[in-house]
């Protein structure tokens, strides 16, 4: 807003270091942050600090340590589709036969930390799978389906008291994200959908901070965020058959074009006093 361009929207962030990827000039973030790890996330919109590069809102995670103390949390929560509404009015109903909404959504979310050495060694740990089949209207009008693969994110951190006022952490998260038809919709058929998932997609954190005095703090990390997508024409086609667009209509037809392979691999490095 305000003059921002588009792209410069939203930060997504691991204890204040960036998860964002290279597509779309940067403004996505490829990885979803695992909502059991997480002890806090804030929202920020304006008035940040000197250690701010971007305009625009910047979403932080800061991860849970585990602590002296076993404990969990199981996080559950699902829908199907008569949790969901239908809006059509009856002109609506005469372009749009078939209800859309979702056939299913559903979240499982276990988590679980405590000590391995008590005041010096902790660990979390979390695991997240869900999954999502909703509905879209095809180009015919007839009614078509938009199904996630099963979406999972393992995602663990090791915290050690170093000295009295040193800390050290280590975070890893292991994610898949895929859609089975991605694209699909009322300008594209179901062959020339494409599915879309990752091969690869993890984002290893180390971060150290000290108590120097009771007026100075220093903190200091590294993260590399490696991921790629993989966009590929839907099983039964193959690189002699031809996608088609319809200049009339606007419809995609025929099939995807081919697999199509883009990657980010970024290393940050950052340091605050």
């Amino acid at each position: 807003g305000r003059g921002a361009r588009y792209t410069r929207n939203r930060d997504v962030m691991v204890d204040g270091m960036r998860l964002n990827l290279l597509e779309g000039s940067g403004q996505f973030s490829g990885v979803y942050l695992n909502d059991g790890m997480a002890q806090e996330i804030s929202y920020e919109t304006g008035a940040q600090n000197a250690e701010v590069a971007q305009s625009g809102l910047r979403v932080n995670m800061i991860p849970r340590d585990g602590g002296n103390t076993f404990s969990g949390i199981v996080f559950l929560q699902g829908a199907n589709g008569p949790l969901s509404s239908d809006n059509r009015s009856d002109e609506v109903k005469v372009y749009i036969p078939e209800p859309l909404g979702i056939a299913y959504t559903y979240e499982l979310n276990p988590s679980f930390g405590g000590p391995i050495k008590r005041d010096k060694l902790w660990f979390y740990f979390t695991y997240k799978l869900t999954d999502t089949k909703s509905y879209v209207t095809l180009p015919d009008r007839s009614q078509g389906t938009l199904q996630q693969w099963p979406n999972d994110s393992y995602v663990g951190r090791i915290t050690w008291q170093a000295t009295r006022r040193d800390k050290i952490r280590v975070y890893i998260d292991k994610q898949m994200n895929g859609n089975k038809y991605e694209g699909l919709g009322a300008t594209t058929t179901v062959s020339a959908s494409h599915q879309l998932w990752t091969p690869v997609a993890w984002t290893p954190q180390v971060k150290w901070t000290q108590s120097t005095t009771n007026r100075l703090m220093l903190d200091a990390g590294f993260m590399m965020y490696d991921q790629s997508f993989r966009r590929e024409r839907q099983p039964g086609f193959s690189e002699n058959d031809l996608p088609q667009f319809e200049i009339s209509t606007g419809v995609n037809s025929g099939t995807y074009a081919g697999t199509m392979d883009s990657a980010t691999k970024n290393y940050q490095v950052a340091a605050s006093a």
